[in-house]
């Protein structure tokens, strides 16, 4: 655990504190990719570039399951099977009561597995979750919510996210924020309509 202050693990996201953002939007209201390699899950709800960070909130207060959600999936996820991984990820809340993060799969039978989840109800800071990734991963996948109408949030409540870190670890280890040219040339793999 000492070491974790020093050396810092490879981030397995693309993009992970949203500094790519090819389709040049500033804000993303439909469900889709939004900055690069991040996926924005639920109607009424909409992720912005804002802030130095990536803002997560509802557009309705009228539906009581709103979630404000972003995903990323995870490239060949068998490399990973029984590997232990944790997922770290720096936010604010303003007016959020409950923010989740989790690292989950889909298996063979596409049932989803959540392997590490976290609700958080603190307004600041970074938090992890550790888990196993099992053998039997056929899609592995990062999801963080910013605001939750299941929770009682409205349309006031949002979540900045400042960067998030899914590494093969047992720990945390420090944030190293990636080389723009170096994350610009892996989301150029992608095609910008498809990813």
């Amino acid at each position: 655990n000492a070491a974790a202050v020093t050396i810092s693990n490879p981030n397995l996201l693309i993009n992970p504190d949203f500094r790519i953002n090819q389709r040049g939007e500033s804000v993303y209201s439909e469900v889709g990719y939004t900055a690069d390699r991040w996926k924005l899950q639920f109607p009424n709800s909409a992720a912005s570039i804002e802030d130095g960070g990536y803002k997560l909130g509802l557009t309705s207060s009228a539906i009581d399951n709103s979630i404000a959600s972003v995903m990323q999936t995870i490239e060949e996820p068998e490399r990973f099977c029984g590997k232990m991984a944790t997922l770290t990820v720096d936010y604010k809340t303003v007016a959020s009561n409950r923010v989740y993060i989790e690292v989950a799969i889909s298996d063979h039978s596409d049932a989803l597995h959540v392997v590490a989840g976290k609700f958080i109800t603190e307004g600041t800071g970074k938090y992890s979750v550790t888990g196993i990734i099992p053998v039997d991963v056929k899609t592995l996948f990062v999801r963080i919510y910013g605001a939750d109408r299941r929770a009682g949030d409205d349309i006031n409540a949002y979540s900045i996210i400042n960067y998030a870190k899914l590494e093969l670890s047992s720990v945390a280890t420090p944030f190293v924020p990636p080389d723009p040219a170096t994350e610009l040339a892996k989301c150029q793999r992608y095609a910008m309509t498809l990813e």
